[in-house]
């Protein structure tokens, strides 16, 4: 009799070929939707990863900053309080997520999809974030937290460490194995977190799709269930043969395809991979048939889903030696030491034991009528109660009493669920600890004491569930900028800014008053809170628009580089409005498009176009990278570049070794050669001295001359008072006066940190 599982087996394995088209479809869909999902996880970890309450200094190989800190949290090498715990841990997550990003986006590109990271299932035509919000329930293309057991309370917003967002966080990575299993009869759902009454038809659909059409795409994709769910849909579409022996990944396959890798790529400022043990990418790196090809790449692509789904969504790693209590533990020792008659039951026992010892090849038993490879405590107690239960001996039967006993209820969620990822899936501290090293308060390296190595490779054990339920653990003990802003008699002092060497800092003179900075982060909550928060909220959308907007085109294009500077420039972002108003930003809003051809002002006062001079700059050009550098003069910050372009923010001028002219800040002549993070900090320093280019901009369509003399900058100098020497003259290049002076310095570029 043929069942529903040889049924499926032949749809997968001996497909008719007309189905072909219709099927390169439906997994073109699965990788943008695979995309849309690991990218919506990053907003929304990222804001309340800086809700943590903490502070930061700005630490190089300089000591540009000594004496002065800023709010917000960033990783510690060696946490001690519950809050720096809290943030190393979920800030590993959110790298984890990047790296996940990149995955799908590799394998969307060897499938022949250029991945879009500006999707309208998750932002709308002014880069504003529809996926949250205080009436959003579903996770995009997954679920609808209204239909589940445990979830049904969550909203899928934007919010700090608190109950609603770890249940969500949780709800997101609950490995598969919790979160779904195969859709037919209620039995499928007994331990799923769906609703099965209410739910059948509406999760967990059978590959192929019912129904799926030629033309449809990833908004016409069913719900899933769970994100491992997804990833198993797409292996399975992976795997279909048709009845003429072709296959869908033959026909799918790019042996040509754009594949990026940000955290395996090896250069002088990244010497070591960071997962040497894994391939992130599906490059071809053998010679041989194109059938062996294609299949090597396969395999490859499914080692890349599993890492994924082995770090978090979905993982179906085997328990490790703490997935069992101490209790049960005992009992088990127990029950073995005596001499039972049972010698199945004695044998299984054993088994178990020496999984949990941790012995060589040891693994778990089946359970009876189970067909699992995982056994926690309830099945343990099936085991033992099913042998035990009709035993005459008054002291076995006390110890199946005293296993029933066991607080599930308590214990049950970490300890069934505990994982490890594994080894080669995990980042090499030693890596890390090379390709981001950390510095002194005074510029000194401190070896084997990277902060980031610490918090990923320290937290790289766990997979995501796990180290979300350990955060949950702590809320109470965790302090969040709402908690604290919810204090009236909390408010923003000098002292708040400073460290014990701030008299020791030789660039103090271009630097801001602290007291002005303090000042200046209580009036922006004070005074026109709600207008002041719409603007940070808009600064934060537009940092992360400079990283949306580039990624589309970075799988797209080999000269695009990728906007390391707004990764770390939205969390500032971000960071800095927590710290202000004790809330996350507001992504919703988006920014205004920039118009090709017009030429907007960089920031406050540099306005070669006639606008209000007192005025910062325009919300279309928010952003933090070059790569979002869509017109002239808009760059702002001290990551100078030179004028032949080229080079990444991070290292472009920044060495002091290049003899060439950089473009001056603001004045940029062309498309991607400007300096990022608008507006500018108040605080931005140059690092190092050299000498910048000024352009003359005539015409409506911003064209320019360069001058011949250029202006120097100094190591420690002000970036904005750069920007102004340059504005000044090449508005008298133009036959313009110039203003006087500069305006004052605006209470957004005083709270804003430098660009890092």
């Amino acid at each position: 009799m043929e069942t529903e599982k040889s049924k499926n087996i032949t749809a997968l394995k001996n497909r008719d070929p007309k189905y072909i088209s219709t099927d390169m479809s439906a997994v073109k869909a699965l990788v943008q939707a695979a995309v849309n999902v690991e990218l919506f996880t990053i907003p929304l970890y990222m804001t309340t990863l800086y809700s943590i309450k903490g502070m930061h200094e700005i630490n190089s190989n300089n000591q540009l900053y000594l004496g002065r800190q800023w709010p917000g949290s960033a990783p510690a090498a060696k946490p001690a309080t519950e809050n720096e715990k809290a943030f190393n841990t979920i800030y590993s997550v959110f790298i984890d997520e990047m790296l996940h990003l990149q995955l799908a986006a590799n394998i969307a590109s060897s499938v022949g999809v250029a991945p879009t990271f500006t999707s309208r299932e998750l932002q709308d035509e002014n880069a504003g974030w529809i996926c949250y919000g205080d009436d959003k329930t579903t996770i995009p293309h997954i679920l609808d937290l209204r239909d589940t057991k445990h979830y049904s309370h969550v909203k899928v917003k934007l919010g700090p460490v608190d109950e609603n967002q770890l249940d969500l966080f949780l709800a997101i990575e609950e490995p598969s194995d919790i979160a779904e299993e195969e859709l037919g009869t209620d039995k499928h759902f007994k331990n799923c977190q769906i609703k099965y009454e209410l739910c059948r038809d509406k999760y967990f659909p059978s590959v192929p799709f019912k129904g799926w059409q030629e033309d449809y795409n990833e908004s016409n994709l069913p719900l899933f269930g769970s994100i491992g769910y997804m990833y198993k849909c797409l292996t399975q579409y992976l795997e279909i043969r048709y009845s003429d022996n072709t296959t869908l990944w033959e026909a799918l396959y790019q042996p040509v395809s754009m594949q990026r890798d940000q955290f395996n790529a090896v250069d002088s400022g990244h010497p070591y991979e960071e997962y040497p043990k894994f391939d992130a990418t599906v490059k071809n790196k053998i010679k041989g048939s194109a059938k062996h090809t294609a299949e090597v790449a396969k395999k490859k692509v499914f080692t890349m889903i599993n890492a994924i789904t082995d770090q978090g969504e979905g993982s179906t790693v085997a328990p490790t030696l703490d997935f069992l209590t101490a209790t049960a533990k005992n009992i088990v020792e127990r029950l073995i030491s005596r001499a039972l008659t049972n010698d199945h039951l004695k044998q299984k026992l054993k088994e178990i034991l020496a999984f949990i010892n941790n012995e060589p090849n040891a693994k778990l038993p089946k359970v009876e009528g189970e067909d699992t490879n995982l056994l926690d405590l309830q099945n343990i107690r099936t085991l033992i109660s099913s042998h035990l239960e009709k035993e005459q001996n008054k002291s076995d039967r006390d110890l199946v009493l005293a296993l029933k006993t066991i607080p599930l209820e308590d214990h049950l969620l970490k300890i069934q669920h505990l994982r490890s990822v594994k080894v080669k899936y995990r980042p090499d501290k030693l890596a890390l600890e090379k390709d981001y090293p950390s510095y002194s308060a005074k510029g000194q390296l401190e070896y084997n004491h990277s902060n980031i190595a610490a918090a990923r490779a320290d937290n790289g054990m766990d997979d995501h569930y796990e180290r979300f339920i350990e955060v949950k653990s702590k809320l109470g003990q965790i302090m969040t900028w709402k908690r604290w802003h919810a204090d009236p008699e909390n408010h923003w002092t000098a002292d708040d800014l400073k460290t014990e060497y701030y008299d020791c800092n030789k660039y103090q003179d271009s630097l801001p008053d602290p007291n002005d900075i303090a000042c200046a982060l209580n009036k922006l909550k004070l005074e026109e809170q709600e207008s002041n928060y719409r603007l940070f909220s808009q600064t934060a959308v537009g940092t992360i628009y400079g990283i949306t907007s580039v990624l589309n085109q970075y799988w797209q294009s080999p000269n695009t580089e990728f906007p390391s500077p707004s990764m770390f420039g939205s969390g500032d972002r971000v960071s800095i409005c927590w710290a202000i108003f004790g809330k996350a930003p507001d992504l919703s809003l988006g920014i205004e498009k920039v118009e090709p051809g017009k030429m907007y002002h960089a920031c406050q006062g540099l306005s070669y176009t006639g606008d209000a001079t007192q005025d910062c700059a325009s919300k279309a050009v928010y952003h933090s990278c070059k790569g979002s550098n869509q017109c002239k003069g808009q760059g702002g910050c001290g990551f100078v570049h030179s004028v032949s372009g080229g080079g990444n923010c991070s290292s472009s001028g920044n060495t002091g070794t290049d003899s060439s002219l950089y473009t001056a800040p603001g004045n940029n002549f062309c498309n991607g050669f400007g300096g990022c993070a608008v507006p500018m900090s108040a605080a931005q320093l140059y690092p190092h001295s050299g000498e910048m280019q000024v352009n003359k901009f005539t015409g409506p369509d911003c064209e320019f001359t360069a001058l011949k003399e250029p202006i120097k900058f100094e190591e420690g100098e002000s970036v904005y008072q750069i920007a102004w020497k340059a504005y000044c003259k090449s508005l008298e290049a133009s036959g313009k006066t110039p203003p006087s002076s500069p305006p004052a310095v605006s209470d957004l570029r005083l709270a804003f940190p430098p660009s890092t």
